[in-house]
Formats: C-alpha cells, structure tokens, sequence
C-alpha cells in the first residue's frame, strides 16, 4: 500500500512540473513584483531562480545586475552586466551599460572595448562617444580622451553629462580653467539638474575651495533633496569642516535612501565617533538581525564600542566570531591587533597586524594599524615607517599624520610635529585628534591663546573625549589654574579609568598639593585593575619613591623590567631608587642569586649588569652584559650599556658600534640610547654621524651635561663652532664630572675664532 502511493505521488508531481520557459518566465515576473515593492533580496533571489531554469536569460541577467547596482554590489552588478551584454550583443544600450560599470569597476581596456562596440552598432550615440572619452582617460590617455569628448559635444552640443565629462578629464590634465568652464557650461545646459553642480562641487573641493563647494551641494539638494551623492557629500563635508552636529541630518537621509546597509552603518559610526552609543547601538543591533551582508562590519563595530566601554571580553568575541569566518577578514585582524596590544600581548598583537598587512598590502589602514602596534612596543622607528607607508598609499590619511605628529612632539621635535600636524589639519580642518594634537605643539611654544581655540574646537565636536579632558587639563596648568586641571583630569580618568595620562596628571597634582596618601590611593586602585600594565607600574614606583615607600617603589620597578625586560625606564627607576636607599651592595647580592636561579632571565641578569657598573666593577657589569646578550642578542638595555663601556674604557669601537646601533633599533627614542650612538659615531672621528642621535638626546633632555658636552664635541668636528660653543658653555653650566668639565674645556680653547 506504501509503494503504490509513493508511485502515485511522483506521478502526481510529474504531472504538476512546469517546462523551463515557464519556470523562468514566472521567476521573472514575481522577480519584478518585489522590485515593485522595493524588495530588493527577494528580487535577486527569484532572478537567481529565473536564470537557474535557462543561463542564458538575457533579460533576467540584466534585471539581476540593475538590482545589484540599486543595492551597491558594484561587484555582482559588473559581473551580470557583462553577461547580458555577451547574450545581447547587438542591443547598444547594454553595451553601454556594461561599458560604464566597467568603468566603476575602473577595468578600462573592457569598457574601451564595450565602447568601441557600441559605437559600431550606431556610430551616432554621443553617450557610447563619452563612455570611450572616460575609458581612454582611464587608461591615462588624455589627449585622446578629450578629443572623443570634444566630438560627441559637436554632436550634441546640449549634452550636458558631455561637459561634466570633460571638465573632470581637463582637471586631471591640470588645465583648471578649461575644466571649471566646462562644469558650469554644464549647469547651463541643465539647469533643473543636480548633477552638473554636484560635478562641479567636487572640482572645487579638489582645490581646496570648501566654501563655494558647500554652495554647490545645497544649490543640488535644492533640485534634489533626498539625492544620495548629494546628502552624503555635504555630510561628509560637514565632517571635515569641523561641523559634526550639521552632518546628522544628512547622514539620516543617506541612512533612508541607500537600498543596503551601508547608509544606516554609516550613521551608526558617525553616532558611535559622537558618543551616541545607545543609537549607534540600536543601528547595528537592527543591521545584524536584517542585513546578512553587513553582520561582519556592524559587529565589528559593536566590538569597537564594547571596547571603548571596557567590556573586552565581549568585544574579543565578537572579532574571534567574525575570524572563525573569514580567517583573513582584514578589519577583523586589525581590531584582534588592537584588542591584544591593548591588553599587552604585543608579539600577538605584532603578528596580527602583519597578517592584515600581508593580506593587504595596499591598506592604509592595516599599516596604520601596523604602526600603532609598534608604539605599544616602544618601537618608534617601526612606527613611524608603518605610518609613513600609510601616508605613501593614502597622503591625505589624517589619522597617520596625528599619530607621526605625536612621535614627532614626544622625542621633543616640536617644528617637525607643527609642520606635520598642519598638513593634517589642511586636509582635515576639523579633526579633533589634530586639534588636539596641534594644540600640544601650541602649549609646547606657549601660546596658550592658540591653543585654547583649537581645545574649544575639539571639546565642541567631542565634550565626552577624555583625550580632550586631558588637553584641557594641560591648558589649564599653564594658566595656572590648578582646580580647573584638577578637574579636567578628573573628567578624563572618570570617562577612561584606564588611562595613564590623567593618572599620571592627578597624581603630580596630588604630590604638588603635599597630598601623598591620595597620589598612593590612586595608583593603588590602578593596580588592582591593571596589575600588569608596565607603564602603570613605573608610575606607582615612583609615587611610591615620591611618599618614602622604597620598598614598594622597588618592588613595582621590578615587576615592571619584569613585564619587559628592553625598558629601560624601568631600570633607572630601579637603580635610582636603590642608590637613593643606600642598598647597593645588598641588591646586587640578591639579584645575582635571583640570576643563579633564572639563568635566562634576560631582566635579572640585566639588573645585576646595572648594579655592577653602579658600584664602578666594569669588568663584572661587562661579563653580566655579555652573558644576557647570549641569552637575548636583540636585549637593547645590555647592547646600549656594553656599547657605552666598550667605549669609555678603550674597547673595540666597532664592536661597541654594532652594539649601539642593535639598541637604537629596539629604542630608537631612548635619550641614553642616540647619546652612547652618538658618543661612539664622535669617538670614531664620524662627527656628521654624530650630530643627529646626539641633537635627538638633547631633545629630550635638554638640561644634561653629558648629553650636552658630547653634542658640543661633534659641532667642533663638524666644523659648526657657534653651536659648538652654545653646547659647551651649556653643558659647563649645567656642571659636569671634573674628567668631563676638563675635556669640555680643552674642545673649547681648540675651536678657532
């Protein structure tokens, strides 16, 4: 009984199957219906049915790739444009049509080729004419391509797409003049048009003239005011201007009228970057539940927001699940780069960074990301390079020019910083990271009018930023309105507890104020949340050493060499802070019974180096040094102190040189590391070597005397006997040992007048 009715239902369905012309024919009409009621997924899904039935449907493919190009996938609109142009190869409106996605797609030898087709097919069709004028002008052809420009507007002289056309093409040849008469001849010719002032709004954004582009955009969006490219211009311009609150709106229209996610993510990062994070979340958590093609960006946006709330295991979720996807998702490994640096695990950090550079060698951002891995890792040398390969692929990427302006401040090369951060601002004028920055570099020279402008300029676009809270802060001290700093620090430690700036601020204050037990208070509560933070640790050693509590002070330096071992902060803490308690000898013992027991300890062994040349036993500080560097070659600490006893006590110069440069390349902005660098390029008779490393020590300490008397020693080889005597007289000054004062003063009385 089973098997017969199983027999009569299939030949019940059989019976029921339609052909495959009726198939497709019905998957076409119902694809139509949903374009009717603007569902576009459905659509694509019954057009996908349709051409199943028969491939070779030319009007289901073309169908397909409109739809594809309303919701943004330029990929899959190309790709199905192509096709139906092959299936329907004597139809010119789909050679053009293919012809101008290709050119999207920027592949100009095929949308030449298509062009060329089409213009055989009906060799009067000025917009198959303009198409090949745009496919020439991408292959950098340029006289060519205004010479086909040229015809079709002799063709058609009204054609107003045809001047658009050629006043891009005369911008890109450099004739400015030729190129804006060509945009406004195309106003004239449609004047009830928005593109042409859209066309000409971006030639006048290309050289720098914000103000009339502005006016074009709103001269547009009053023909047009919900147009896409419109809205999403002005709101961008407003971006860029420093008029984030003017940008709301027209993110809204964008989020509406752009058929994907895309507009509504857009939106959801402008709220997330104004701190609007209950909206921003609202988007993105609506994008993931109805949008299968963005869950990876809104997630990762989710896990950028958790982040910056704290929550890291859930945002290292949310990366984990997007990677266990796509393994070389590369904004995904980006985010996994920060969220490791963040949490101290560099090497992951270094590897993830770099994967996202293999993966994509061309991203700005992945070097971007690659650089701000390398400041974790004190590697500014690996930074700066990562940044400027940033700016090499992308020169208006602003981001890189903040983060190389702040390296630039930091190492105390402050005319480099200004030049740097005005060329981000230029690009950018309202960009809170380069105010903020630029109002740094203001502060640094003392112009505090200036920089309080650029602070108010910051604080407008992002009050609850706690990196303006603490620029705030700073301007404030140098009003000398400590209350004012107080709480402006306050602010930004309240909005990041994690931050070590406003610590560090507060607790200065603190100390300043005779208020010890607070300055412990603070670092105290630090540590319970960030144990292991090695910057957080030599604050609290020397808050420690600050309110009389040595034995704390050594104990947090080091647990500090030994969260890492190259930072040489760490160990001045450390041997500053026993030569203060009179321990020496007694340290020395200890550690060395600690080395007995960590032979490898790269930071135990090191610390026994430093005592030793403390206590002036050369020989043993040389043989402990010797010993690390056969346990880490690239330990930077030991190379810089073997480097600088090799040289003092009448070594092997070359050998000490190869030493020096090894530590100058794991601490490129270590003062102590470009001084012995230096010193030892001046000892080799390499003046010329000399004076950068040794200017750079300077810089950042420019009240050492040592530092000083050497870089007077290489102006005197170079030749430079004004700076050499400024430098000099300085360091003499400062005040020197009696070997370094005597040698100072016999370079003086050799420089001729």
């Amino acid at each position: 009984m089973g098997i017969l009715l199983a027999a009569i239902t299939l030949l019940a369905g059989a019976a029921c199957r339609k052909s495959p012309d009726a198939a497709k024919q019905e998957f076409l009409a119902s694809g139509d219906a949903y374009v009717a009621q603007q569902k576009l997924p459905e659509a694509i899904i019954q057009y996908r049915n349709a051409i199943q039935q028969d491939p070779k449907f030319a009007a289901a493919r073309l169908k397909l790739a409109d739809v594809y190009r309303r919701i943004g996938d330029s990929g899959n609109a190309v790709d199905e444009y192509v096709r139906a142009a092959d299936l329907l190869p004597q139809d010119v409106d789909v050679q053009i049509k293919s012809g101008q996605m290709l050119l999207v797609a920027r592949r100009f030898e095929d949308a030449l080729g298509r062009a060329d087709k089409a213009i055989a097919l009906a060799p009067d069709r000025v917009d198959a004419q303009i198409l090949r004028g745009n496919a020439l002008a991408g292959l950098k052809q340029l006289d060519a391509a205004v010479d086909e420009i040229t015809h079709a507007i002799e063709r058609d002289p009204t054609n107003a797409a045809a001047y658009s056309n050629l006043g891009t093409i005369e911008l890109v040849r450099g004739n400015r003049t030729e190129a804006e008469a060509a945009f406004r001849k195309a106003i004239t010719l449609a004047p009830a048009s928005a593109q042409p002032h859209l066309s000409l709004a971006n030639y006048e954004l290309a050289i720098g003239q914000r103000a009339e582009a502005e006016a074009e955009i709103k001269a547009a969006l009053a023909i047009a005011p919900r147009d896409l490219l419109a809205n999403r211009t002005l709101a961008y311009l407003y971006l860029g201007t420093g008029r984030a609150a003017q940008a709301e709106a027209p993110l809204k229209i964008v989020a509406d009228e752009t058929p994907n996610a895309s507009g509504r993510l857009a939106l959801a990062t402008y709220y997330a970057g104004r701190g609007r994070t209950r909206e921003a979340r609202q988007i993105l958590d609506r994008i993931i539940a109805d949008d299968k093609d963005e869950v990876t960006a809104a997630g990762l946006l989710l896990a950028n927001l958790d982040f910056s709330a704290g929550d890291v295991a859930t945002a290292a979720k949310r990366v984990d699940t997007v990677l266990a996807k796509e393994s070389s998702n590369t904004r995904a490994l980006l985010a996994r780069a920060e969220l490791q640096a963040a949490g101290g695990k560099l090497d992951e950090a270094l590897a993830s960074a770099r994967k996202a550079v293999e993966g994509d060698p061309r991203s700005a951002p992945a070097r971007f990301a690659l650089g701000r891995v390398q400041v974790f890792r004190r590697n500014q040398t690996g930074a700066l390079a990562a940044f400027n390969e940033a700016l090499r692929i992308d020169p208006h990427f602003v981001s890189a020019k903040v983060e190389i302006a702040r390296l630039q401040l930091t190492a105390g090369h402050v005319d480099d910083a200004e030049k740097t951060i005005t060329s981000a601002l230029a690009d950018q004028p309202g960009s809170p990271d380069a105010q903020l920055i630029a109002a740094r570099v203001q502060l640094a020279r003392g112009r505090v009018a200036q920089a309080e402008n650029l602070v108010a300029q910051a604080n407008k676009m992002l009050p609850d930023s706690p990196d303006v809270q603490i620029v705030t802060g700073l301007l404030a001290q140098q009003k000398r309105d400590l209350p004012a700093a107080r709480a402006a620090f306050e602010r930004a430690l309240a909005r990041s507890p994690s931050n070590i700036e406003a610590l560090e601020r507060l607790v200065q204050l603190d100390l300043q104020a005779k208020r010890g037990d607070a300055a412990r208070a603070r670092i105290d509560a630090a540590l319970q949340a960030q144990p292991a933070n090695a910057d957080l640790l030599l604050l609290s050693s020397d808050t420690y050493a600050a309110t009389g509590d040595r034995a704390r002070a050594l104990e947090a330096a080091r647990n500090a060499i030994e969260r890492d071992p190259n930072n040489l902060d760490a160990y001045v803490r450390l041997g500053r802070t026993y030569l203060a308690a009179g321990q020496i000898e007694q340290a020395t013992s200890q550690f060395q019974t600690l080395a007995a027991k960590q032979p490898d300890s790269v930071g135990a062994n090191t610390v026994v180096g430093l005592l030793l040349e403390m206590q002036h036993k050369t020989a043993e500080a040389r043989a402990a040094y010797e010993h690390v560097l056969q346990i880490d070659p690239r330990a930077a600490v030991a190379s810089n102190n073997l480097a600088w006893i090799l040289a003092e006590q009448g070594g092997d110069l070359n050998l000490a040189l190869q030493y020096a440069q090894a530590a100058k390349a794991k601490l490129p902005s270590q003062p102590e590391v470009n001084d012995t660098l230096g010193w030892i390029y001046q000892k080799k008779g390499l003046s010329g070597l000399a004076v950068p490393p040794l200017e750079d020590a300077v810089a950042k300490e420019p009240k050492n005397a040592g530092y000083l008397y050497h870089l007077g020693a290489a102006y005197a080889g170079t030749g430079d006997k004004t700076k050499a005597r400024a430098a000099l007289d300085k360091a003499l000054n400062l005040g020197l040992s009696a070997a370094d004062a005597a040698a100072a003063k016999r370079v003086l009385d050799a420089l001729p007048d």
